[in-house]
């Protein structure tokens, strides 16, 4: 039974892969033809792929009031898509670096914090931000080292 079960798989296995073709012919009658040529997209799962490259650490040298980073985009969707990227806190207390004593370090982020690529297409679009600390904030932090969380969320949207 199980030999009979094997090969009844195998023949739906090879039955599914097969391709129907739908051939043309030329003739003596008919001496030229079109043939269309299209894409086979049943492969691609949802509207495409895409990569948001982003620094898995950003540090910033002690003092400085602004240090610029920044991420980029690879894109290859579906006509009508583009990816939309956000840089979320992750700390509900707001934009403050932490240190181990509990001390806080409070900082702004600057330049493109939200975006939304230009096309379905694209390779390597760049976004610039920034970290932004107030003089202020550095001349109450006692030097240590201070640290918190950003979530960088992405998604596929309408053009």
């Amino acid at each position: 039974m199980k030999k009979i079960i094997a090969i009844v798989m195998a023949l739906v296995m090879m039955m599914a892969i097969a391709v129907p073709t739908f051939a043309e012919s030329l003739d003596v009658n008919k001496q030229a033809g079109d043939a269309t040529v299209l894409t086979d997209t049943s492969s691609i799962v949802g509207d495409g792929t895409y990569t948001v490259t982003y620094p898995a650490t950003m540090a910033l040298a002690w003092g400085a009031e602004t240090t610029g980073f920044q991420y980029s985009v690879t894109s290859q969707l579906k006509t009508g898509k583009c990816v939309s990227v956000e840089i979320l806190d992750k700390d509900a207390n707001g934009l403050v670096m932490v240190n181990a004593d509990g001390a806080t370090l409070a900082y702004a982020l600057g330049g493109t914090i939200s975006a939304t690529t230009s096309a379905p297409v694209v390779t390597d679009e760049a976004f610039d931000y920034s970290v932004d600390v107030a003089k202020a904030a550095w001349d109450a932090a006692a030097f240590d080292t201070y640290q918190d969380t950003l979530t960088f969320s992405s998604e596929v949207v309408d053009l």
